[in-house]
């Protein structure tokens, strides 16, 4: 599950940094996007003898839990194979990390996950898209949904092909490995 706002006025934003995430695996897969049953988007393959759900929610990120949980029932997958891609203002521009579990740590999609689903015990890699220095007074919501500057935007395209490497490895090495792989 990649988190994000649908709509073109927050296509490229650093809170959209999960959906830019699921559709570089789209692109890798070359799968095709349908809508859901529930307020989602997905694209599904097969990947080493099991079946890889991408999806998108359409809820926005407040709301990412319905679309979450809609997504897991619909496709029958249990919460311990759910990585959700989310961005983290927190973490500096570029950087990744993966965990197994935890806290929302501020995140309303995450919080949203963890109040629909009702557990904190799922897989969710965390993308860098903070600053060394925040822009000073804008408020963060502003700061979310702007585009990443064009300085940026190499690293942003780094970051996110790791990200799409990181998911991929999870599939394949388990938390644990990937997390030593690629958490910085």
């Amino acid at each position: 599950m990649g988190l994000g706002n649908p709509g073109a006025e927050y296509e490229n934003t650093r809170h959209n940094v999960g959906y830019l995430v699921i559709e570089e695996l789209i692109r890798r897969v070359a799968a095709k996007v349908k809508s859901g049953n529930g307020e989602y988007l997905f694209a599904r393959t097969r990947g080493d003898d099991q079946d890889i759900v991408l999806v998108k929610p359409l809820t926005y990120m407040n709301n990412s839990g319905e679309a979450v949980a809609a997504a897991l029932q619909d496709f029958g997958t249990p919460i311990d194979r759910l990585l959700v891609v989310v961005d983290d203002i927190a973490l500096q521009l570029g950087r990744l990390r993966l965990r197994p579990g935890g806290s929302a740590g501020g995140h309303n999609g995450l919080g949203s996950i963890i109040s629909t689903l009702d557990t904190n015990f799922f897989a969710r890699l965390r993308c860098g898209i903070g600053t060394p220095e925040p822009p000073p007074g804008e408020l963060l919501a502003n700061f979310v949904l702007s585009p990443f500057a064009r300085e940026e935007q190499q690293e942003v395209r780094s970051m996110i092909k790791r990200a799409g490497d990181a998911a991929m490895s999870l599939l394949e090495s388990g938390v644990s490995r990937t997390m030593n792989m690629f958490n910085e």
